[in-house]
């Protein structure tokens, strides 16, 4: 059983509209077995922002692996929470709603692959915008030895925004080659 309580204040002061004080609150389950292992909790959500409206709703939070064989593991991520968007000329609360899904292969015992897909929406409460995006990601790290690993990684990311305030709609293409270093 995992019950969690949080509460913040965030204080903006190039943009005190946006200060807001949130709680969370959380119930849900530990998995901790042969084949699944993680957290998964709903609940409730609630951000009082200073001179805008009050965002509340459904809370989740979870992260859970599946260990399909030795070699082979599933994640399932989860999470709907409030959030604020800040740039130079606007400030503006939304909702995200998000999942996702990951899944990690050892090919061999130094090459570990990896493909994911996640999926979301902002929601707008103030303006007349809802933005839906996706991010599909691939890539592999072929450990060099226990500390040090060459990472080389593709991901494709889409928004589709709409409503009156719609922004514009983009996609982005990253490819990254990295060294990873473990401590």
């Amino acid at each position: 059983m995992l019950v969690d309580a949080t509460a913040d204040h965030r204080d903006y002061n190039n943009t005190p509209g946006l200060s807001s004080d949130g709680q969370t609150y959380l119930a849900g389950i530990t998995l901790n077995g042969d084949l699944f292992r993680g957290e998964f909790a709903v609940g409730y959500f609630r951000r009082d922002f200073n001179t805008l409206n009050t965002f509340d709703g459904l809370a989740v939070e979870g992260n859970i692996d599946w260990l399909v064989t030795e070699l082979t593991t599933i994640s399932l991520q989860a999470r709907r929470d409030a959030n604020s968007e800040i740039s130079a000329n606007v400030g503006l609360p939304y909702v995200t709603t998000e999942v996702g899904v990951r899944a990690d292969h050892e090919l061999l015992r130094n090459v570990i692959l990896f493909a994911e897909y996640r999926q979301g929406q902002r929601e707008y409460n103030t303006i007349d915008r809802k933005d839906d995006y996706s991010q599909v990601g691939v890539g592999a790290d072929y450990v060099l030895n226990r500390r040090v690993a060459l990472r080389l990684r593709f991901d494709h990311f889409a928004d589709d925004s709409s409503g009156t305030a719609a922004y514009h709609d983009y996609n982005v293409n990253t490819g990254t080659v990295g060294l990873s270093l473990r401590l």
